[in-house]
């Protein structure tokens, strides 16, 4: 009963410093001004996932919210978590940079991947083993009042103080050959609810951006429709700004090698446009997201770009027809990555216009 009473007061106590920083009568105008200032938008280091979340190629995520990835293994989740943060490195340099893994499974080479600058500036000491620990230590972020970019990693892997005293009472039960009574698992959904509406007007008010990574789990719900789910209930869905489902859709090979993997990104939740879509991108062992060389393929599908042969790619950027890694060399050796960037936003609206309905407005 004391420690529920401690845990009751500490979250009051931080209720109420949140409403005390944000009280303000430019509240709402705040708001509006961050939905419409891209650069305030967090790249993912992918063009065209960029503009499905966005509609803008500058970045997907807007600060001030959260964002759930959800996939299965091998699907590219961290990756794509970490280049979010390594594309974060420059462009807001004033935000502290977390990655929070309580699996304790990181084997990327930071450095490698990523150049020596992340491995400068993210920090990664902080590991919530419980979703007390979660939320203490957000809160804590947001007390301290620096930006942050948060990145947990996995939900999967933080549990609730009340699971873990079930299970310990399990195993001391067990081990004197006792009857084990009570659930399992019960209390997360709940906690997860209490965490996410108590921390999300504190990341909006710190200018800050929280990404939860959740794997997938498969549905055995025989009234669902869906064969996949997640764990922690339905919480991370209501106060999520983004939510998207990662699967690996096609491996990329070197001989009978594989070095890499096209991953699908289904996008089930979008309130920063209200679209949902479905986008590819490219992620190579050694190199991690390729933004040049999915695009050239994105191009070259929506016949902006001509495959007049089998291997051999016409752009109007050279003179002459190219192989598909020619055509990559000699666009990073002549600095046109922002070019074809460009080209993609151009073919992305262009689609994008084309599918309005181009109907008498009803309200004028």
């Amino acid at each position: 009963m004391a420690k529920k009473k401690a845990i009751n007061q500490a979250i009051k106590g931080f209720k109420n410093e949140v409403k005390k920083s944000l009280r303000t009568n430019k509240t709402d105008k705040v708001r509006i001004r961050k939905q419409l200032d891209t650069s305030r938008l967090v790249p993912t280091g992918s063009t065209e996932l960029n503009l499905a979340c966005s509609n803008n190629m500058e970045g997907a995520f807007l600060l001030g919210t959260i964002i759930n990835i959800i996939g299965d293994s091998h699907s590219g989740k961290t990756l794509l978590a970490l280049t979010c943060l390594a594309e974060s490195v420059t462009k807001f340099k004033s935000h502290r940079l977390i990655y929070d893994e309580p699996e304790r499974a990181l084997e990327f080479d930071l450095r490698y991947l990523f150049g020596p600058r992340l491995p400068r500036k993210i920090e990664l000491d902080i590991c919530s083993h419980t979703i007390l620990d979660f939320y203490g230590n957000v809160s804590d972020a947001i007390k301290r009042g620096d930006p942050f970019i948060w990145v947990l990693d996995s939900l999967d892997a933080v549990t609730t103080e009340e699971d873990v005293a079930v299970m310990d009472k399990a195993v001391e039960a067990k081990r004197e050959g006792k009857e084990i009574k009570g659930s399992f698992k019960m209390t997360k959904p709940k906690a997860m609810s209490e965490l996410f509406r108590n921390l999300t007007r504190g990341i909006d008010g710190t200018d800050s951006l929280l990404i939860v990574i959740s794997q997938t789990r498969q549905n055995i719900n025989p009234m669902s429709m869906t064969p996949k789910t997640r764990s922690g209930g339905d919480a991370l869905r209501f106060y999520s700004s983004h939510e998207m489902w990662l699967a690996p859709r096609k491996p990329h090979k070197k001989g009978e090698h594989i070095i890499g993997n096209r991953m699908r990104v289904k996008i089930t939740k979008n309130k920063l446009t209200g679209q949902r879509r479905e986008v590819h991108f490219d992620a190579y062992y050694d190199y991690g997201i390729d933004d040049i060389g999915y695009s050239a393929d994105w191009l070259v599908d929506n016949k902006v770009w001509r495959k007049p042969r089998q291997s051999i790619i016409t752009s109007p950027l050279f003179k002459k027809p190219m192989t598909k890694a020619r055509l990559i060399t000699a666009i990073e050796n002549e600095g046109k990555e922002e070019q074809v960037r460009q080209l993609v936003n151009k073919k992305w609206t262009e689609l994008g216009e084309s599918l309005r309905l181009n109907r008498k407005p009803k309200f004028g």
